[in-house]
């Protein structure tokens, strides 16, 4: 019988501008999560929506991580990237 193919996973990069845009926006999330734990976060979270289809904005995407904090990325040569945060205000919610 022939191995099923799993559709492959795409490369997520968390940069050091990334990490400080993360420090300075993340809002309550900052102390509790690492820089590994974060970088792990993203990747199965955009690996998980960019199949259903995923949030895109000209050539970057746009992905809830965590409650009230999207992550926006990059795609380059050497796959997608981290470029900055955005915190997401609950009065802006509604």
């Amino acid at each position: 019988m022939a191995r099923q193919l799993k559709p492959r996973r795409y490369e997520v990069r968390l940069t050091d501008h990334g990490w400080e845009r993360f420090q300075e926006r993340g809002g309550p999330y900052v102390e509790s999560i690492g820089r590994n734990k974060l970088h792990k976060i993203i990747h199965n979270k955009f690996n998980g929506a960019i199949g259903p289809g995923v949030l895109m904005d000209m050539d970057a995407a746009q992905v809830e991580v965590l409650p009230f904090l999207n992550a926006i990325l990059a795609i380059q040569d050497n796959g997608w990237v981290v470029v900055t945060f955005k915190y997401v205000d609950r009065e802006e919610v509604g």
